[in-house]
């Protein structure tokens, strides 16, 4: 309400029905104009639908197309679960190049062996380069344990140029006994080499005890021979190494026993082996073959035992093998998840159809009597 009063411009204000319709009717006319605008939408996606739908009044169960059916559902999990359990534990991927690592480090080298018949203060160990010349400072551990034999555990720091393990006689004994039978035909026994006879010893009886020079052999038996990092014990490497044993450990268990004092060379031939797991880690080891001879020490003045030695002759190759895991991307999945699933219901769909076809057809045939 306004006024007018004493030179002030006072208005009034009225109400307008007209103005109130027109935006009703502009708010109805727009919100029909957008409903038609997404049928219309609706519609057009309708129209691109490649798989049109059958009513379901028109649809026909049969016994045939439910066996299919659920052929196809065993046959598509079985396919699912196969996929998803090699995609979850991903593969190895074997590679194998020209090695370019730092040749000055060491490789890290463990040998267990049992020298039989034998006593520790008798044995020594050397590291010794290709030219013979001894290398200082590489041992890591040395234990000794004595039984009945020898059993010298060494791990040592080798250098990757070509080098050797040897042990050796570094004192030995002058005689050793044996018990000689009065029948013949029955065999010597002969007692451990440095053995020295109790003041109360009785010899057995029907045999004499009798004192001879000793000869020095070196039989031995290879408990343990490994060469860099221990592989990882891990399902997966199963698939590329069945029997972890085989190339990385292969001297295991091998036992030379000739009661002669023969000297033992083993040449052992090193092949880089790297193994990359999942989380990038790495562990070094090496494979090997090994070649074995034996030959007796002999000098101008006739056998020389103290020169009888186990020797193991080492060399690198030039060549690296590497094994790594590797998993499947995921677009790889769904692309495998999307051939099994559409490719088994295809398939099922064009042999059902072509034995209900049949059956139709013969079906007619029996009835119309054209059986024949």
């Amino acid at each position: 309400q306004s006024y007018l009063s004493q030179g002030h411009v006072t208005l009034q204000r009225t109400k307008c029905p007209i103005s109130s319709v027109a935006i009703v009717w502009v708010a109805w006319y727009s919100c029909r104009w957008v409903y038609d605008k997404q049928t219309m939408v609706l519609q057009f996606f309708r129209e691109l639908d490649f798989y049109k739908k059958v009513p379901r009044d028109l649809k026909e169960g049969t016994l045939g197309g439910a066996a299919i059916t659920v052929s196809c559902i065993i046959l598509t999990v079985y396919l699912v679960v196969s996929e998803l359990s090699l995609y979850s534990n991903g593969s190895l991927k074997t590679s194998m190049f020209v090695t370019t690592g730092n040749h000055e480090e060491s490789l890290n080298a463990i040998l267990n062996i049992t020298i039989l018949g034998r006593q520790c203060d008798e044995l020594d160990v050397d590291i010794r380069n290709s030219g013979g010349r001894k290398i200082e400072d590489v041992l890591k551990t040395y234990k000794k344990q004595e039984r009945e034999d020898c059993t010298l555990y060494v791990e040592v720091l080798l250098p990757r140029a070509p080098g050797a393990i040897l042990i050796l006689n570094k004192r030995i004994p002058r005689y050793r006994y044996r018990l000689v039978p009065e029948d013949p035909d029955e065999k010597v026994i002969h007692l451990r080499p440095g053995w020295v006879k109790p003041e109360n010893y009785t010899t057995p009886e029907g045999y004499e005890l009798l004192k001879s020079p000793a000869h020095i052999s070196l039989d031995h038996r290879i408990n343990h021979v490994e060469f860099g990092d221990d592989i990882p014990v891990r399902t997966r490497w199963d698939d590329v190494l069945p029997d972890r044993s085989t190339p990385f450990k292969v001297l295991n268990g091998m036992k030379k026993s000739h009661h002669l004092a023969l000297s033992h060379d083993y040449h052992l031939k090193l092949v880089p082996t790297s193994f990359i797991d999942q989380n990038k880690v790495r562990t070094d080891s090496f494979q090997y073959t090994y070649a074995h001879q034996s030959f007796l020490m002999v000098t101008p003045g006739g056998i020389a035992p103290r020169g009888s030695t186990v020797i193991f002759r080492y060399e690198v190759s030039a060549l690296e093998i590497r094994y790594r895991y590797t998993r499947k991307p995921l677009y790889h999945l769904l692309t495998m998840m999307c051939a099994i699933i559409g490719g088994i219901f295809t398939v099922a769909g064009i042999i059902d159809r072509v034995f209900f076809n049949v059956h139709q057809v013969l079906r007619k045939k029996i009835q119309l009597g054209k059986q024949s």
